[in-house]
């Protein structure tokens, strides 16, 4: 009889052996699908193809492939013959739900900053939070400005407006500052340079790219004054203040 239950016992411990292997088995299986169906989406760069187009991407560079802050590195090679002082470059973003774009406007605002044939200038394009995973970024050119004024490209972005914009606003506050160095002397001039208030508005009627770009011209020169005032006080500011306000009227640097 003892040996007739031994026996029973050593069966159910083999059964239970079984079925823990089983079940074990079983349950990393199930974990392990589970880890394949949410494993996240490889960042994917891709280049919209413009044969025409006289500035190319010539190579590009996953910083971050975080799908909810992907960051992005990517150089442009002037193809063409003439120079560029100025071009946009739009990014697509492409979710599960749909995607959406912006464009980044880089003004090379020096005569020796220009993009000449055959260089290269590098830059980046940085998502800093998505509210939803990223799986690819679509990279192209919207707009390109020549040394000669001359443009290519849709300007899907206005970008045309919004330099317009700047260079207006640029003039502006350059002729307030030459003014108010006339009419109220150094020591106010020194002042205001670094002040908050907005003396400079824009004339009304312009779209809202030129007014933007208005805007950012106005800071541009505030900035380059305040830069001036630090580095050489008066005398700085005064040879600022002579420069034009950029490459396409001859700024040097």
């Amino acid at each position: 009889m003892a040996h007739s239950n031994l026996k029973r016992l050593l069966l159910k411990l083999i059964a239970l052996c079984v079925l823990v292997t089983c079940l074990s088995f079983f349950t990393n299986k199930a974990s392990y699908s589970r880890l394949a169906t949410t494993a996240p989406q490889v960042l994917t760069v891709q280049i919209e193809s413009q044969p025409q187009s006289p500035l190319q991407f010539s190579s590009t560079k996953v910083l971050s492939s975080d799908p909810f802050s992907p960051n992005v590195e990517f150089t442009v090679t002037n193809k063409g013959g003439k120079g560029i002082r100025a071009y946009t470059i739009t990014r697509e973003l492409v979710t599960d739900g749909g995607s959406r774009r912006a464009a980044i406007l880089t003004h090379l605002t020096a005569q020796r900053e220009a993009l000449q044939p055959g260089q290269s200038k590098s830059d980046s394009v940085n998502e800093p939070h998505s509210p939803v995973s990223i799986n690819s970024i679509i990279l192209s050119i919207d707009f390109v400005e020549f040394v000669n004024g001359e443009t290519w490209g849709k300007d899907e972005y206005n970008s045309a407006e919004r330099l317009a914009g700047q260079r207006a606003g640029g003039h502006a506050a350059i002729e307030y500052f030459r003014q108010l160095r006339v009419k109220k002397g150094s020591s106010a001039l020194l002042e205001t340079i670094t002040s908050e208030e907005d003396e400079i508005v824009p004339a009304q009627g312009g779209s809202s790219e030129w007014q933007d770009g208005f805007k950012t011209g106005v800071g541009l020169v505030r900035l380059r004054l305040k830069r001036a005032k630090q580095e050489g006080g008066l005398i700085r500011v005064e040879l600022e203040l002579q420069q034009p306000f950029d490459a396409s009227e001859g700024r040097p640097e």
